[in-house]
């Protein structure tokens, strides 16, 4: 039989499925909230600054489109301020309405921001493995024909660079597969909360030291102070 045409599948980080797990605490520069579930009136930039405007300055809006450029009822809201953006957060996820809008802090934020953000870990090293190792497995796993991690500028962007997000893309014969390489990164995702909880939080974050310095080095210079039980190092 001759083999399926491929065709081009697209995820945004935030809209991959996750379990239900703890909410990863946010980071006074957690600026930047996902909201789904937006009704019609909000189907437009101006729409979604009208919407939630009165829980703060918005700088950028980007709304997530489908591939005949509809609104989804998705967007990414960077706001002025953190305590603007957990006001939003905070009141949006309070209406339990059916059908109500819902707000997460933004993934793709966090992943971009690296080791400096809410993880304390290289998200997007851990999604895709060193050299992207991790990725050719979900993709062979999943019976694609390639699978991409793409960081691009919201196209509303007002400056090129400050307003980025972190987007999958996969060609793939049909969309079950496409659906297990989100599947599967969903999973990886969910390993990187695993393991904020279980190894970064509550645990002393050292930036700043010598790339020289391997684990050994690092338990020998904490010795004096008590020693360190467990040493993780990020790069």
């Amino acid at each position: 039989a001759a083999a399926k045409p491929l065709m081009m599948y697209f995820s945004y980080l935030d809209e991959l499925a996750l379990p239900p797990q703890q909410e990863v605490a946010p980071k006074l520069d957690d600026r930047e909230i996902f909201v789904t579930h937006l009704p019609q009136k909000a189907g437009t930039e101006d729409g979604v600054r009208f919407l939630l405007g009165n829980f703060g300055d918005i700088d950028e809006v980007f709304l997530l489109r489908d591939p005949q450029q509809r609104p989804t009822g998705k967007a990414y809201v960077l706001f002025k301020s953190h305590s603007e953006a957990r006001k939003a957060l905070e009141a949006i996820q309070s209406s339990s309405a059916d059908g109500a809008s819902k707000a997460f802090w933004s993934e793709s934020e966090r992943a971009l921001r690296g080791t400096r953000g809410a993880y304390g870990l290289n998200v997007l090293r851990h999604l895709q493995g060193q050299h992207g190792t991790r990725l050719q497995e979900i993709r062979k796993a999943a019976g694609a024909g390639s699978l991409q991690l793409e960081i691009l500028d919201a196209p509303e962007a007002r400056f090129s660079g400050t307003f980025q997000h972190v987007l999958l893309v996969a060609s793939c014969g049909d969309a079950s597969q496409a659906k297990e390489c989100w599947r599967l990164i969903s999973a990886s995702l969910a390993r990187v909360h695993q393991i904020h909880a279980t190894e970064v939080r509550n645990s002393l974050v050292l930036r700043g030291f010598p790339a020289s310095w391997s684990e050994k080095g690092l338990k020998f210079v904490f010795a004096p102070f008590g020693g360190l039980t467990s040493v993780t190092i990020e790069e």
